[in-house]
């Protein structure tokens, strides 16, 4: 006779949870690399992003602070998401856990981080800026849901690939 068990699989702790998040929000911004080069206006937001918080005007701001203003702030959406995470980890019933990981609660939190990092940008930075950055506005803004998308599509992934790692 076999007897079946259920296994039960604890949540993952929240320092790992919190660490795997940052490694896997600066992943997410790196991959957003490649929209961002690829598109005519991919990296007006990091531009706009590095000159506002420089104080300083989008034309003095050099692409590689930019790019490193940029990077800095991968992990801190991942910092964002593993709030998020956490918060709906006990509120959601977990459907499926993997490494630790609540995977309901991992994808509803990449949706709305995703969600806030893209309508943060276009819809208060981008319009609070002004020049010329503002005057391409709609353009600025699919090539900003592009690099999101694929920040968000990387977060998705590299958080239960990190926490199988070392969970």
């Amino acid at each position: 006779m076999i007897v079946a068990h259920a296994t039960h699989v604890t949540p993952l702790p929240a320092r790992l949870w919190i660490a795997i998040a940052a490694i896997a929000g600066l992943l997410g911004a790196l991959a957003m690399n490649v929209p961002m080069r690829g598109l005519a206006e991919g990296y007006t937001p990091a531009i706009v992003a590095a000159s506002l918080l420089s104080g300083s005007l989008p034309s003095t701001v050099s692409r590689r602070t930019a790019v490193v203003t940029h990077h800095a702030v991968g992990p801190v959406a991942g910092l964002l998401y593993v709030g998020c995470a956490i918060a709906l980890d006990a509120i959601l019933p977990p459907v499926s856990r993997t490494a630790g990981l609540s995977l309901s609660a991992h994808l509803v939190s990449v949706g709305l981080v995703s969600a806030f990092v893209y309508a943060l940008f276009s819809s208060v930075v981008l319009p609070r800026y002004g020049g010329a950055a503002r005057d391409r506005m709609p353009t600025v803004r699919r090539h900003w849901l592009a690099s999101t998308a694929t920040f968000g599509v990387t977060l998705a992934v590299a958080v239960p690939l990190l926490a199988t790692t070392v969970w």
